[in-house]
């Protein structure tokens, strides 16, 4: 090959995949002292999604299955993805980041943590079937920053390179905004070239709440990368941007 058409050739990276576990398979990473109460919830569970509703077909296995997923990006000519969450974890009624209800009680809310740990696991022996390949990105909840903090210090561990996935509140959301300064500390941890990301999607019905990244004079400047807002002036309106919070919208890149 030429140096000319050496220098034409470009990677295709996808910066909005979606994948995630189907329902049984996440039991298999859930801590044991959930599996009772995931089979109670299981068995109420009505999918909102309809293209999560045909479990046989070839887009919901796409999520999970390595083969399928592989022989359909490189057919498109894709080399790598950036992976947000698509099917549901347990415990939950729709999708964590696209605005759940806020968890009623203590209790709940240790369901929903186990849910989300359950997809986080599960996303790291996913990403690790095709390595360097899948840039998973993990979830967390803010009702708990401690367990927060916690689940960033692993995420960072297990090598995870797709960011942090934090939930979009609605505006009824009772969820404290991120300037906890343990918040921040474990955000910077996880920060080298592995952003903070927000999918921007809320409740039907509810109005987005703002987000606040405070990151202070204390620590590094925070990247926040805007997936798919509705249009580009989203980004700033639903972000309050401080003079050391750097937000892009992924379209730009």
């Amino acid at each position: 090959m030429s140096d000319a058409a050496e220098r034409q050739r470009y990677t295709v990276i996808s910066s909005d995949g979606h994948a995630g576990a189907p329902m049984d398979l996440y039991k298999v990473y859930l801590e044991s002292r959930f599996h009772d109460e995931y089979e109670a919830w299981r068995a109420e569970f009505q999918n909102p999604f309809g293209d999560l509703v045909d479990t046989e077909s070839r887009d919901y296995k796409r999520n999970f299955d390595s083969s399928i997923r592989q022989s359909d990006i490189e057919a498109d000519g894709i080399a790598g993805e950036i992976l947000f969450p698509n099917t549901i974890p347990p415990f939950f009624n729709g999708s964590p980041f696209f605005g759940a209800p806020d968890p009623k009680d203590a209790r709940e809310l240790e369901l929903r943590w186990a849910g989300i740990r359950a997809h986080n696991r599960w996303l790291v022996d996913f990403c690790g079937e095709v390595p360097g390949r899948r840039a998973g990105i993990a979830q967390i909840l803010l009702d708990d920053v401690d367990t927060a903090v916690a689940e960033l210090q692993w995420v960072r561990e297990q090598g995870l390179m797709g960011g942090v996935l934090l939930p979009n509140p609605n505006a009824d959301s009772s969820v404290p905004q991120l300037h906890a300064p343990g918040l921040r500390a474990a955000l910077d941890g996880v920060r080298i070239a592995r952003p903070a990301r927000q999918h921007s999607r809320q409740r039907r019905g509810t109005q987005p709440r703002r987000v606040s990244v405070d990151t202070g004079d204390d620590v590094p400047r925070v990247r926040l990368v805007c997936t798919a807002p509705a249009r580009a002036a989203d980004v700033q309106r639903c972000v309050r941007a401080s003079p050391r919070l750097e937000v892009r919208d992924d379209r730009d890149r």
